[in-house]
């Protein structure tokens, strides 16, 4: 719990009490549910320096598209081929 209040400190963010349990939980819960990583053995694994290689993608074949009315179906809000979203930035 220490940490947590540390680290959110450190952040510069502010948690209530109750806030700062539930996070603390909840945080809890990651850590034990990746632990299992952890125990994987890669001492037969091949280190390398974490590049994509082009013959790992696939193809790149185009292929249909929906019509703008079939996509617009699933909008809110739209003016002609665009969506219309809530103003983000004041």
């Amino acid at each position: 719990m220490k940490q947590f209040t540390e680290l959110a400190h450190l952040s510069k963010l502010s948690f209530s009490q109750d806030e700062e349990i539930k996070i603390a939980k909840d945080l809890e819960n990651i850590i034990e549910f990746i632990k299992p990583v952890t125990m994987i053995d890669l001492n037969d694994c091949v280190l390398d320096d974490g590049a994509l290689s082009l013959n790992d993608l696939r193809d790149d074949n185009p292929h249909g598209s929906f019509a703008i009315e079939q996509v617009h179906m699933n909008t809110r809000r739209n003016k002609g081929r665009f969506f219309v979203t809530d103003q983000v930035v004041e």
